[in-house]
């Protein structure tokens, strides 16, 4: 007796949003394709208890294999391998900014002709910088350096050669330990 009622109270209901429907829709052509999509499933729910006492159960689970879709698994795997390729791609892109952020730095580093540099990113969490290798030709500086002042009869502080010079600026701009940043230096020529 409860299956009879929730079966009246469900075909009741979508007869009540087909009305609903019908007049909220304005009079054209989705009027009438509302009223046709409506009328199935109102079809759907009177026959569907009666197919069942029949015996005859509808197989919607099947539908997708005839028509020639994808079951979910294959959906499911196809999307994982579509979020790891945009992951490897996030990382790439995120590598070559880097990179060319530490290019950036070298040059503004008196001394420095050219930088090339490439970084290495950790796949793992957000992308953490992992290794910094950059590699600079020495070119002529526009303006000359200023000389350390000395006061107190000190000597002055070793000015230090290129590639520290370089490796402490990329040290501070992306705040790594010092032994993940590797400097060499090119010969002006080539």
């Amino acid at each position: 007796m409860a299956a009879l009622t929730a079966w009246v109270r469900n075909i009741s209901a979508l007869v009540l949003l087909a009305g609903f429907l019908d007049m909220l829709l304005p009079n054209t052509s989705l009027r009438r394709f509302a009223r046709l999509a409506v009328g199935l499933l109102v079809l759907l729910s009177v026959l569907k208890p009666a197919m069942a006492f029949l015996g005859a159960e509808p197989h919607v689970t099947g539908l997708s294999a005839r028509a020639g879709l994808p079951d979910l698994g294959t959906i499911i795997s196809a999307a994982q391998r579509l979020r790891t390729g945009q992951e490897q791609e996030a990382l790439r892109t995120y590598a070559e900014a880097v990179a060319k952020r530490a290019e950036a730095v070298a040059l503004t580093v008196p001394g420095v002709g050219s930088a090339k540099a490439e970084a290495e990113v950790s796949p793992v969490g957000t992308g953490v910088v992992t290794r910094l290798t950059v590699t600079v030709t020495p070119g002529g500086a526009l303006v000359t350096p200023v000389r350390p002042v000395r006061i107190g009869g000190q000597p002055p502080p070793a000015a230090g050669d290129l590639a520290e010079r370089v490796r402490t600026a990329l040290v501070a701009a992306f705040e790594l330990p010092a032994e993940d940043v590797q400097v060499s230096v090119d010969s002006p020529g080539g």
